[in-house]
């Protein structure tokens, strides 16, 4: 499946700008659905975090942690309780997510630079595993 076969993924940013993930091309792209309610998902934050401390300085890379929270305020009040410097958008409604075929949370989906699903990964990722960053680093090299 290709991102771009959507004819729109919108998502929003906590300043209230849509982004399109549909039109998300040219790099390896990590969309990490989630939500505050959800314990594995509260579980898998920390290891997620320390990822894209090491990762997040790339420019071939993205990462969209979409939370499918009601409100930016439930989320605020998670990150102040939580800390992290993770990139955090909000899919209203859970629509997009829904297009993605994901009702359980976390989901995690990796995307090559042509737009390519290439893992769908129900559950939580072992963020800090190394299988799991050479695997990420294998498409970042290609």
């Amino acid at each position: 499946a290709f991102l771009s076969a959507a004819p729109e993924l919108p998502i929003v940013d906590r300043s209230g700008t849509k982004h399109d993930l549909a039109r998300e091309k040219g790099r390896v792209v990590i969309i990490h659905f989630w939500a505050t309610w959800c314990p594995p998902c509260v579980e898998e934050l920390p290891a997620l975090s320390r990822f894209w401390e090491k990762y997040g300085g790339r420019n071939d890379l993205a990462l969209y942690t979409v939370s499918v929270d009601k409100n930016w305020k439930t989320i605020d009040d998670f990150v102040a309780k939580n800390p992290h410097k993770l990139p955090i958008f909000r899919d209203p409604n859970g629509k997009t997510a829904a297009r993605f075929g994901s009702s359980q949370y976390p989901e995690t989906y990796i995307v090559n630079p042509a737009g390519r699903v290439l893992y769908r990964v129900q559950g939580a990722v072992s963020w800090d595993d190394p299988e799991v960053r050479h695997r990420i680093e294998q498409l970042l090299a290609s």
